[in-house]
């Protein structure tokens, strides 16, 4: 078990989970305006998970808005992970 405790580790996963799930590691400007209306749920929901647990592990009053951002993702997906 890894835990987060770095932004450049935060970054890291981020882009590898980017890298993973759309086989890149960042959107072009049109799949950008695609995600505005089109939002790629799963990767919202990779993405607070990563957020939660990084501002779990380093203590910080931010880990409130990311659990209640990745709970909220977690009831309209249907299953939850924990961090």
């Amino acid at each position: 078990w890894v835990m987060i405790t770095s932004k450049r580790e935060l970054k890291f996963y981020l882009m590898a989970d980017s890298m993973m799930n759309i086989g890149k590691f960042e959107y072009s400007f049109i799949e950008r305006i695609k995600r505005i209306i089109v939002p790629n749920d799963i990767l919202n929901f990779m993405k607070s998970l990563r957020y939660y647990e990084y501002y779990t592990n380093v203590g910080s009053i931010k880990r409130f808005y990311w659990k209640l951002k990745n709970k909220r993702i977690q009831l309209k997906l249907g299953f939850s992970i924990a961090p």
